[in-house]
């Protein structure tokens, strides 16, 4: 199941007694964009005073 939280509350509405069980998929998708977030934060911080490091972690 995707991980949308109003799919979910609408889904457990409409069926009670339902298990949701979210897939390996859309857990390995939160992770990367969580891991993504952070690179893309830490790369900011060098765009104008370490530009090797900047262009390092922009490639990656």
């Amino acid at each position: 199941m995707d991980t949308y939280t109003s799919y979910i509350r609408l889904v457990e509405d409409l069926f009670p007694n339902v298990e949701i069980i979210i897939n390996l998929f859309h857990i390995l998708q939160a992770v990367n964009r969580k891991i993504n977030r952070c690179r893309v934060k830490i790369m900011n911080q060098f765009r104008t005073t370490e530009k090797p490091k900047y262009n390092k972690l922009k490639r990656s």
